[in-house]
């Protein structure tokens, strides 16, 4: 596979409940702290697909493990609001007064829970076609186009099991047969996704970051998809600080819905519609997105600094 151009070295943080943290961090070292939550089935190695933006426009990049994925430690009963809890930790050790966050399709879940739980220590929001709080819209599995995905939402509480052996065969099949698995990508209905599977690039990193994720095998990457369809434990409408989402209007995976619902809860939001593109748009196009994150973390520190 193609050797890429930049490789973060990865790092591990003990929290104070002794499990590990494990992350890695891109674009600039010095530059303004923004923690990354990755997508589901994804792990912190998606940094990479942002790291020559963030380093241009002065971003430091935060990308960590999930619990149970990658190199991070297994958390039993973990809720959404566990997450800000671990983002606090690192900060604190890193010492961050203020940080940004960001999240793509699952990771958004955990980037809006941030928002709701430590507005106070937040410069900005933003959100890539993320996932909505399924247990508060009406008929939520009608909005998905996935089969798979809609057996999963409807499923996933009453038959774990399944949800547990369908990603179980996902992981044997990422480890054992990387060609046929990458090659389902181009199965996507959508055109501008599957144009962007083409680029081995894109290809290297997505195969890396699936590796990573199921690297200590199901359970983490199953707990994550379980929490990202169940309550979220907090309401949308809570959210203080300002978010901006951005969404492919052609995107298969998670659906536009998805965003809309949350810029009509999101008391203080902006969506931004992205036309034919789909869901992997940010793995070649996200220089708009971040440099409106770095546009808005300045604006917050100056802001912060005039008080």
């Amino acid at each position: 596979m193609l050797q890429l151009d930049y490789l973060s070295p990865t790092k591990y943080h003990i929290l104070s409940d002794h499990r590990i943290l494990c992350y890695q961090e891109f674009g600039d070292t010095k530059g303004m702290p923004v923690f990354y939550s990755h997508t589901t089935s994804g792990s912190k190695a998606e940094g990479q697909f942002f790291h020559k933006a963030a380093k241009h426009f002065g971003l430091r990049l935060i990308c960590m493990d999930r619990p149970g994925i990658g190199g991070s430690s297994y958390l039993p009963k973990r809720t959404l609001l566990d997450y800000p809890k671990d983002v606090v930790e690192l900060a604190d050790e890193l010492r961050f007064d203020n940080f940004g966050v960001m999240g793509w399709s699952g990771g958004g879940a955990y980037a809006l829970a941030t928002s709701c739980a430590i507005p106070e220590r937040l410069l900005f929001c933003s959100i890539i076609a993320g996932h909505t709080n399924f247990q508060k819209i009406d008929r939520p599995t009608e909005h998905i186009h996935s089969s798979v995905e809609k057996l999963i939402a409807r499923n996933h509480q009453k038959h774990p099991v399944l949800l547990r052996i369908y990603l179980d065969l996902l992981s044997i099949t990422i480890k054992t047969l990387p060609k046929l698995y990458l090659r389902s990508y181009q199965t996507n209905p959508s055109h501008s996704d599957r144009s962007i599977m083409k680029n081995e690039k894109v290809r290297t990193i997505l195969f890396r970051t699936q590796q990573e994720a199921f690297k200590e095998g199901s359970k983490g990457p199953t707990k994550d998809i379980s929490i990202q369809y169940s309550d979220w434990g907090f309401a949308l409408e809570e959210i203080k600080i300002e978010v901006d989402i951005f969404h492919g209007e052609n995107d298969q995976v998670v659906p536009i819905s998805f965003s809309q619902n949350n810029q009509q809860s999101i008391p203080n939001c902006h969506l931004n519609v992205l036309a034919n593109q789909g869901h992997l748009f940010p793995c070649v196009d996200n220089h708009s997105i971040i440099k409106l994150a770095a546009d808005k973390s300045m604006t917050k520190r100056c802001s912060i600094r005039s008080h």
